[in-house]
């Protein structure tokens, strides 16, 4: 059994370990070794929760880093509260996949009325999404790739560089990504800054350099109040930006000829990251939470997208029930799935909003389940949506949701229960209502931009339920620091080395996460 508290007592001593370093380097003027030691501690703290969202200390290293080493630029004279033509989308990195990036891209698909430029700070060797640099150029903007191999100060003056000829900054940044911070934090003197809080459940830095946080959804939205410390009216709503529902490429039937599902299956689709489906032992796990479901309908079939079918876990539960419930990897186009699907379920524990979304988009029926009182911060991993309001979709009880599940399952009706659904994401997430709220977000944010700095409420003295669980969660390998490779071969060597790394670390901070997947292959290939 876990001992969350001491759990969350470990991971606050190594972030401060962390903070520590980045604070010795940065009294010595190694400036650049101090952003690298302060984006290892907010990684951690992002990846290994040490019992607060937001840390003072790490935003006061970046601020004089900021004012010490990151050269000023002569802005022009420019009213920032008059009208908004160029805005500026910045990244730590663009995946194909993903919502993260596929909110950016529709964003600016949406907004018709903007020149939109995306700058993207951390990339590597990932490709970026054509769908992404397509949509930025048609605006009459476009997509910059900075190099990050010159190290994150040099990356961060080439952002406050780059934001000087545009109206409006939004940050769809990594949690841990210190470059934008680097930017603006030594100075007032920069357009509007907003803040998407597309990861709502976990750490993360920026808040100091932003004029509002645009939340995705309440949960999120409670949760940067509470332990972030934004004041109301900087703490503002903007619903995830969706495309306009298309027809099916596919009719039902054809889908599940493709698929190999009987026309009498009733297929449950669920579609996620891996990590989102890992469990945690006697609190919430997939297969054993719909085990029932498979257990009295004969005739059901699960499939979940994400995971890989190699995986020991699914690879249990496909043996248990006979194939029913099925991983089938990472697939770069989900809309055969969603036109052979009846029913769609949400990710657990940490939920999926983008991809429910989408399946409603699609027209089917969702439901989504926590194992959380629906007061407390942890109904942050359930999947609250204003579209939902007015349906049945999330559940905090178990019973009553796997009650739902029958009744959908069994249900004459569950077409006309996801039309309703597909009305009303239409109306909340795409075209004139999400623009008109778009519009006031600009006006908001500009107004907010006139009362800096940002003043702050912060109270992170507290540890509740959601903190235990979220540390709890996250005690698994597959949570380690992502974005090491994104520093210079020599400060992520330097970062490792104060903690006495094995030669296995060492080795994946030397070899690119493409050239080690390509190893694995080729070794898996010889067996």
């Amino acid at each position: 059994m876990i001992d969350a508290r001491q759990l969350l007592v470990d991971n606050r001593m190594e972030f401060e370990f962390y903070l520590r370093k980045a604070q010795s380097h940065c009294r010595s003027e190694e400036y650049e070794r101090a952003a690298a030691f302060a984006q290892t501690a907010a990684g951690h703290a992002w990846l290994r929760h040490p019992g607060f969202f937001h840390s003072p200390e790490l935003a006061t290293i970046l601020t004089e880093i900021s004012y010490k080493a990151i050269p000023a630029v002569d802005l022009p004279t420019r009213d920032y509260n008059g009208e908004v033509r160029r805005i500026l989308h910045i990244m730590t990195r663009a995946f194909e996949t993903g919502g993260h990036t596929r909110l950016v891209w529709n964003w600016i698909r949406a907004d018709q009325q903007h020149e939109h430029r995306v700058v993207v700070t951390q990339q590597g060797s990932n490709k970026i999404p054509t769908r992404l640099s397509d949509a930025a150029k048609n605006s009459g903007g476009g997509l910059l790739v900075l190099d990050a191999s010159g190290g994150l100060v040099r990356t961060a003056a080439a952002i406050r560089r780059i934001s000087q000829d545009v109206d409006f900054i939004v940050l769809h940044i990594h949690p841990n990504d210190v470059t934008t911070t680097l930017a603006f934090a030594g100075s007032f003197d920069h357009p509007p800054i907003a803040y998407l809080n597309h990861a709502d459940h976990v750490f993360w830095i920026g808040s100091e350099i932003c004029d509002a946080t645009l939340n995705l959804r309440r949960s999120g939205m409670r949760l940067s109040a509470a332990r972030r410390g934004i004041p109301p009216q900087r703490n503002l709503l903007l619903p995830i930006p969706l495309c306009a529902p298309s027809g099916r490429e596919l009719s039902r039937a054809q889908a599940r000829k493709h698929l190999a599902i009987a026309d009498d299956e009733i297929m449950i689709l669920s579609v996620a990251s891996a990590y989102k489906f890992l469990p945690i032992a006697d609190v919430v796990d997939f297969g054993q939470i719909h085990e029932p479901i498979l257990s009295d309908n004969a005739h059901v079939k699960f499939i979940v997208i994400g995971p890989s079918d190699d995986d020991p876990y699914w690879r249990q539960w496909a043996h248990r029930t006979q194939g029913r419930m099925q991983a089938v990897g990472h697939q770069k186009d989900t809309s055969t799935f969603l036109a052979a699907a009846d029913i769609y379920c949400d990710s657990v524990p940490i939920n999926s909003v983008t991809s429910l979304l989408e399946a409603a988009s699609a027209g089917l029926p969702c439901v989504s389940w926590t194992p959380h009182k629906p007061e407390s911060l942890s109904s942050t991993l359930s999947c609250d949506d204003l579209a939902f309001d007015a349906d049945p979709v999330g559940f905090f009880d178990r019973q009553q949701y796997i009650a739902r599940l029958n009744t959908l399952i069994n249900s004459s009706h569950r077409t006309d229960i996801g039309a309703g659904l597909r009305k009303a994401l239409v109306h909340v997430h795409i075209g004139d209502d999400w623009l008109e709220r778009l519009s006031s977000v600009y006006a908001d944010v500009r107004a907010q931009a006139n009362n800096r700095p940002p003043e702050s409420n912060l109270n992170t003295g507290f540890v509740e339920e959601y903190d235990e669980f979220l540390a709890s969660w996250q005690e698994q390998d597959q949570f380690r620091e992502p974005l090491l490779d994104s520093l210079p071969l020599a400060l992520r060597l330097q970062v490792l080395f104060v903690r006495k790394p094995s030669m296995r670390e060492l080795m994946n901070a030397m070899v690119s996460k493409q050239a080690s997947q390509a190893l694995k292959r080729f070794m898996a290939s010889l067996k």
